[in-house]
């Protein structure tokens, strides 16, 4: 019966093991989300834009750019940039976020592709998830787009403005349109994501901006709900019943940029010229829009990076350190069996008896008083006395000196002499226990007055 526990126990550990090695050629479904923020190099990651900021603030174009991931509002005026957060800022935050911009500093802020839409009310923020789809007809295709009221290039060359088709064509494709998921002609492909019941749309759109005069290509899963009490200025949109892609407004002596995506600030939009320098621009026009001077940073944020839970609870099983985790687990599977099977026949255990320090003395002072050795204890402490006395005075004091004992342990010299005669007396003829014992004290208390410790 008990072999049998064993090989069913066995099988279980095989099991196990099995299950870890496997584990590290396919992985559970689940997120598989890099970090976005500006550490990653991943293509979602923010590293490029950062380095970016770093060298324009090296080459003097810039102020100086630092990172804060300790404590989401900086201790100094600056422009706070905020991009593609893993979590949203709590009521607290937000409110915290509103006085520091309504003490003049400006904040740039975009959502990330995982929940574009949020809301900071207290800020008049808002992003609108884009949940249908936008016009894919031919009457758009290859259509370039300028903001409203804005229908020429810097040079003087006319662009083409959108014409939008009627409502009733809204959302109607054409018959070779049927490739599910995408959908679109020449610039305004558009990439649909289910997500449960809500399908996160991806925009890829050709917008415009009044920072750049060239059209820069834009992905987009949501839309900036402007303040409808604010003077609102539109930064990056589209014509027509297109909404802002990122907007700017007053909040206070404050300054708030509202952009809809992440995707400007990503390393694979920093690759190409055109979108890199819209980004960096977006970064600066909530400088210069505040007439904040050099002497104010730009701190781009990871607070709300570092504090998610994502970090905190996953790190060890992400895509980067995933196979040496189960790798250490697997070892250490093997190790907890190791331990746990029996190999050869078992051995009977060997318990030896040990006495403590405190057992042994208590029976050589029972020998010693069964055999009224008292004496040989005696010389024994006088040796003692005599180590000890050279350790605390030198060792040109012996134990005949006795005026000098007597000196340092603040005793007449009779008592010294009468107890150290005592004691050596005792050790050359026979004494009883009670005797010895006496002994003992009186040299003791002789050691304690010469140590300083009197009792």
């Amino acid at each position: 019966m008990k072999r049998l526990r064993l090989q069913r126990a066995d099988k279980i550990w095989l099991a196990v093991v099995g299950l870890l090695i496997l584990l590290q050629f396919w992985w559970l479904p689940g997120d598989r989300r890099l970090a976005d923020d500006s550490f990653s190099t991943s293509i979602e990651g923010k590293r490029g834009v950062y380095q970016t900021l770093k060298r324009l603030s090296e080459a003097g174009i810039l102020p100086q750019v630092t990172r804060e991931a300790n404590r989401l509002i900086p201790d100094k005026k600056c422009t706070l940039v905020i991009l593609s957060p893993d979590r949203y800022p709590t009521p607290e935050e937000a409110n915290a976020l509103r006085a520091f911009v309504y003490q003049g500093n400006s904040i740039v802020i975009a959502p990330s592709w995982v929940a574009p839409d949020f809301a900071i009310d207290s800020l008049d923020i808002r992003f609108k998830r884009a949940t249908s789809l936008y016009d894919n007809s031919a009457n758009i295709k290859n259509a370039l787009t300028t903001l409203p009221g804005t229908s020429a290039t810097e040079n003087g060359s006319s662009q083409p403005e959108v014409r939008l088709p009627p409502e009733s064509d809204v959302g109607e494709t054409s018959d070779d349109d049927d490739i599910p998921g995408i959908v679109g002609h020449g610039g305004n492909e558009q990439q649909v994501i289910t997500n449960g019941v809500n399908a996160l749309v991806i925009q890829e759109l050709r917008v415009q901006s009044s920072l750049t005069p060239d059209v820069v290509p834009w992905r987009t899963a949501a839309e900036v709900t402007l303040p409808t009490y604010q003077d609102t200025e539109i930064l990056v949109g589209r014509s027509g019943r297109y909404s802002a892609q990122a907007a700017s407004w007053d909040y206070g002596p404050g300054r708030v940029i509202a952009v809809a995506t992440p995707d400007p600030f990503s390393n694979h939009s920093m690759l190409k010229a055109d979108q890199a320098e819209l980004a960096i621009r977006l970064i600066n026009h909530a400088r210069k829009a505040q007439g904040l001077d050099n002497s104010s940073p730009v701190v781009v944020s990871e607070y709300l990076n570092a504090s998610g839970a994502y970090h905190g609870t996953t790190l060890l099983v992400g895509p980067d350190l995933r196979a040496g985790t189960l790798q250490l687990l697997t070892i250490a599977v093997l190790a907890a069996w190791w331990g746990f099977h029996r190999f050869g026949p078992a051995e009977r255990a060997k318990s030896l008896q040990r006495r403590s320090l405190t057992e042994s003395a208590a029976a050589m002072g029972t020998l010693f008083q069964r055999t009224a050795s008292g004496a040989h204890v005696v010389r024994n402490y006088l040796d003692f006395v005599s180590t000890k006395l050279k350790t605390l005075v030198g060792p040109s004091i012996g134990l005949d000196d006795y005026r000098e004992i007597a000196l340092r342990a603040r005793l007449s010299e009779d008592d010294v002499q009468q107890r150290l005669k005592n004691a050596v007396a005792a050790t050359s003829r026979l004494c009883t226990n009670a005797q010895a014992a006496g002994f003992i004290r009186d040299l003791a208390q002789l050691l304690h007055q010469l140590s300083g410790q009197v009792r």
